[in-house]
């Protein structure tokens, strides 16, 4: 498809109510308005981080009109979802109010921004990947990207740590849902898990200290808790036979033990016959609460907003967890993509737990 012309390009943006979809250079002529902005909060150099990859796709705007003419519905809505997430976090870049709260969260905030631009770039290359996202994080996405374009200049310690576990467990489960696509071959998956290494390794090294002292936290709730990360993370570093299997194993055990520690069966189900006895969605067949009956529980206290964004990443997680069980089988998991699926899940529950604590402490 030919390039379009600018004033193509501003017709279609227009249209969509989006300002981020621009050709590149009506792009870089906004992100020089901005610069002056950037200046003023003194962390230019690293707020640019954000914005340098989200406004350098100039094949997205073109994918995105392709997808209109050709009524590529799957594909519109995959494209829909990232370039909300980008013209999110162009906002925050440009807020004078907001450099306090990113001195907390900035690395998070990058590296979000880092992976909706390699998926922007991914569903811009080819029409093959009309599946990379199924749907599973497009509400939390809404959520999450809520969240941030609320967040008042300074906010709340509490409120600055969920956008930051908040905002690292939806990296986690766009690179999970992105990889496990059913639409990629094997090396469209490579190609892009090599895409996703340089945001993902440099998260795995949490410091030792910020991991040690989420793992005492949990050892308080079950002893068994930690030694499940830890052996999670000692299969991340083998990467032997099954290892794929076993962390992501480990990852579905840390999720369901935390949730039943601080949300026990009796407590859940009193409080549902006290005060949503109509709700049928919230036990199981068995009359056993679901993980999601224990996170509303358990964040009952928390502001509604806020709840609901912990239960959507939750919800999320667990369906991923579901379907990427058949990828991480032992005849197929000796490869770098599910060992980066395997270890990106552990990581996006570390974050999922270490959010819910952080919320209830």
């Amino acid at each position: 498809m030919p390039a379009l012309s600018f004033a193509q390009s501003d017709a279609i943006t227009r249209a969509l109510a989006a300002s981020i979809w621009r050709t590149p250079s009506y792009a870089d002529h906004l992100l020089n308005l901005n610069q002056n902005v950037l200046d003023a909060l003194g962390r230019s150099g690293r707020l640019t981080e954000i914005t340098a990859g989200l406004w350098s796709q100039p094949k997205v705007l073109n994918a995105l009109s392709q997808s209109i003419f050709t009524k590529n519905a799957v594909w519109q809505n995959q494209l829909d979802q990232v370039l909300s997430s980008q013209q999110t976090l162009l906002g925050l870049a440009a807020r004078k109010d907001f450099a306090p709260a990113f001195e907390a969260i900035g690395d998070t905030l990058i590296r979000y921004g880092g992976v909706q631009a390699v998926l922007g770039s991914a569903l811009a290359d080819t029409g093959r990947n009309a599946d990379l996202l199924r749907g599973y994080t497009a509400p939390p996405a809404i959520r999450y990207d809520t969240f941030l374009d609320r967040l008042p200049g300074r906010p709340s310690p509490r409120r600055v740590v969920l956008a930051g576990h908040s905002g690292e467990v939806q990296s986690g489960l766009l690179v999970v849902e992105s990889l496990t696509a059913p639409g990629l071959d094997e090396d469209e998956a490579t190609e892009l898990a090599d895409e996703f290494t340089e945001l993902v390794e440099p998260w795995r090294e949490t410091p030792t200290r910020v991991r040690e002292a989420l793992l005492i936290r949990l050892g308080m709730l079950d002893p068994e808790i930690s030694e499940l990360i830890r052996g999670g993370w000692e299969d991340v570093e083998r990467a032997g036979p099954a290892a794929a299997s076993k962390i992501a194993h480990c990852a579905a055990e840390v999720l369901s033990r935390t949730l039943r520690a601080l949300a026990p069966s009796p407590e859940v189900i009193a409080w549902i016959r006290d005060h949503h006895p109509r709700d049928k969605g919230l036990l199981t067949d068995q009359g056993q609460p679901t993980r999601a009956a224990r996170v509303r529980y358990t964040l009952r206290e928390r502001p509604k907003r806020d709840r609901r964004l912990a239960e959507a990443q939750i919800d999320a997680l667990i369906k991923l967890f579901a379907d990427t069980n058949d990828v991480l089988q032992p005849a197929k998991h000796e490869t770098s993509v599910s060992l980066m699926v395997a270890a990106t899940h552990l990581l996006t529950v570390e974050n999922a737990v270490a959010l819910i604590i952080s919320q209830v402490d």
